[in-house]
């Protein structure tokens, strides 16, 4: 996230201007005209952009696993699923297919779960337990 901070210079200089550069501006044709307003412009505002960290948040419960790239859960003794956050376009999700040593697989990812860690990740986690599963795009 972004946002960007404006401070005008001298304010009550610009607005207080002499009647010979009024003269002047009135005689000005539209491109000179925006031209010497851009340059106003820009000798009297600074833009900084500055971005606004936000602290990566995980949530850990006993079914549920969530941080900013997914979301996975348990929905019982047989069945996990998960969802991408970061792929808005796509939204790809997976489901497990097989269910035996779901138990050890899952504690095996609240383990090892972080801020960092995606979808794909988590499924090579459960792969690893023989748990197999199979991952689509829900957008198709």
């Amino acid at each position: 996230m972004s946002a960007k901070i404006i401070q005008f210079s001298d304010l009550k200089a610009q607005q207080t201007a002499s009647k010979e550069e009024q003269q002047a501006l009135s005689n000005m044709s539209i491109s000179q005209l925006a031209e010497s307003m851009f340059r106003r412009f820009e000798k009297s505002v600074i833009i900084t952009e500055s971005k606004i960290m936000e602290p990566e948040t995980v949530t850990k419960t006993e079914t549920f696993l969530k941080n900013g790239n997914c979301i996975i859960d348990l929905r019982s003794d047989k069945e996990i699923s998960g969802q991408d956050l970061t792929d808005q376009n796509n939204l790809p999700a997976f489901y497990n297919k097989t269910s035996r040593g779901l138990k050890k697989a899952w504690q095996a990812l609240q383990d090892s779960f972080t801020a960092e860690t995606t979808m794909y990740e988590a499924m090579k986690i459960l792969e690893q337990f023989n748990i197999r599963t199979h991952s689509y795009c829900m957008m198709d």
